[in-house]
């Protein structure tokens, strides 16, 4: 029995020493792959052999529910529901190459706090300013969430209107008009919360901050990441109406530009790429990381953009033109006339690719938007889940040759959630095979993040 007893002993040792020295083998791998761009190919097919790299998924319902909406509103509390299940059901059916977590660590939001990390990108007077704003906001409003937080006077270098007429038209209008769809302006602004709006965007930083983290140290053997958050970011610039638009968009804080920043200044990054595939452009992250050249950062953003004097009408927020600016190279936008075709947008997709490989980028930063689908209400797009997860491939693939395949993708638009009866009536009647079901009009936002996600921890686990 003692015979047998030290050889059980003897083998559990052996296999704990053997983890341990995969665990090191995967861990110098991939820093090697990370500085050598020689042997950056390598590091899909080690963690394929290894099996130690997952895909870190994040979603904090309960941080997230914070930021009350008005009900009916196109951004609302409904869409991390979606975004949770989705979550849910890429970890179920990829155990091995997922690390799903509900909670934000606290240490983060701490970090962001007692650090200068969001005057990196936002002008201190409109951080004050808006974080002052929701410690005032009356009891009613809050409950209900119909306060106006991106009006005139919070900006710094806008004088604006503070006359009770900024908060008329309260109540939601069953339908989505075409002054919604396209963004508020500045007498009826279209980002709304409550008291607890600035800890919700704090709390959506902090995640994405932790998630550049773990990307970067490998922690767990994260390899990339996707950050299920709200309020979005892209439209928040460095001050209010980023680039000359009309509001903020439903955004308050630029969670993917200020990961970004936190890579390049405190992780010592030489180069972060920021790509947006939103069906809107990302004015605001191109206002903070592009606004002067930089070499730092790269900034690419596919889009539907249409001018005011065309039939339709302009597309929020009216930027994101071709020759926005020409003179700097650290910027590529796609504008598309809408709708966004799968044709159109996976074309975009491999210029944006073939400028990364110019660009060299030490990590990979996604607005992923999903409001370019089918489904959605903004009635920008003809995509379906499919082409999300095929975009997320080729992105992918493109950041295992140039970062060993260091991406986090942040949750940036996307409005088809199962409660909007409209979307449901909007549907197509052919079947079409799909990544998490067919493509007709069952499909949500829930299925076009389960696609992205798929498609992340198919290339964290060395899939293709």
């Amino acid at each position: 029995n003692r015979e047998n007893t030290n050889k059980t002993n003897d083998i559990s040792y052996r296999r704990q020493l053997r983890d341990q020295w995969w665990s090191v083998l995967a861990y110098l791998s991939r820093l090697a792959a990370a500085q050598a761009p020689c042997i950056k190919s390598l590091s899909g097919p080690v963690d394929r052999i290894l099996g130690t790299s997952k895909t870190f998924l994040i979603a904090d319902h309960r941080e997230c529910e914070s930021h009350r909406v008005k009900a009916g509103k196109l951004e609302s509390y409904g869409r991390i529901t979606e975004a949770l299940y989705a979550l849910m059901y890429t970890s179920t059916i990829l155990p091995g190459s997922t690390l799903l977590t509900t909670v934000i660590d606290p240490q983060w939001k701490a970090f962001i706090s007692q650090c200068q990390l969001l005057r990196l990108g936002h002008d201190g007077g409109y951080l004050s300013r808006l974080r002052n704003k929701c410690t005032i906001i009356a009891p009613l409003q809050d409950i209900h969430g119909t306060a106006h937080l991106t009006d005139c006077p919070l900006s710094s270098s806008e004088d604006g209107d503070d006359s009770d007429e900024s908060e008329i038209k309260l109540s939601a209008p069953k339908t989505y008009s075409n002054k919604e769809k396209q963004g508020g302006n500045k007498r009826n602004p279209d980002t709304l919360g409550g008291r607890g709006s600035w800890n919700a965007s704090i709390s959506a930083v902090a995640a994405v901050i932790q998630a550049v983290d773990k990307v970067l140290s490998c922690d767990k053997g994260v390899k990339n990441a996707f950050c299920a958050v709200r309020p979005p970011g892209h439209h928040a610039g460095n001050d209010l109406h980023a680039m000359g638009a009309a509001s903020n968009g439903f955004c308050l804080l630029n969670n993917a530009a200020i990961g970004a920043l936190y890579a390049h200044h405190h992780k010592g990054l030489k180069k972060v790429c920021v790509v947006d595939f939103d069906v809107h452009h990302g004015n605001g992250t191109e206002d903070i990381l592009c606004k002067t050249y930089n070499p730092a950062f790269f900034y690419a953003s596919v889009h539907a953009f249409s001018r005011s004097d065309q039939s339709n009408g302009s597309v929020y927020p009216g930027t994101g033109e071709a020759v926005t600016t020409p003179d700097f190279g650290n910027v590529l936008n796609i504008p598309i006339k809408p709708p966004v075709s799968s044709r159109s947008f996976h074309k975009a997709i491999k210029t944006i690719v073939d400028a990364l490989r110019k660009f060299g980028p030490d990590l990979m930063i996604l607005s992923s938007g999903f409001d370019a689908h089918l489904t959605d209400p903004n009635e920008l797009g003809t995509l379906v889940g499919l082409d999300f997860y095929e975009a997320t491939r080729t992105l992918a693939a493109a950041a295992e040759m140039l970062c060993a395949g260091r991406i986090v993708s942040v949750l940036e638009g996307g409005y088809a959630v199962q409660t909007m009866e409209a979307v449901r009536m909007r549907c197509i009647d052919a079947e079409q095979p799909g990544v998490a079901g067919n493509c007709e009009s069952k499909e949500s936002l829930s299925d076009s993040i389960q696609a992205h996600t798929q498609a992340l921890a198919e290339a964290a686990g060395g899939f293709f």
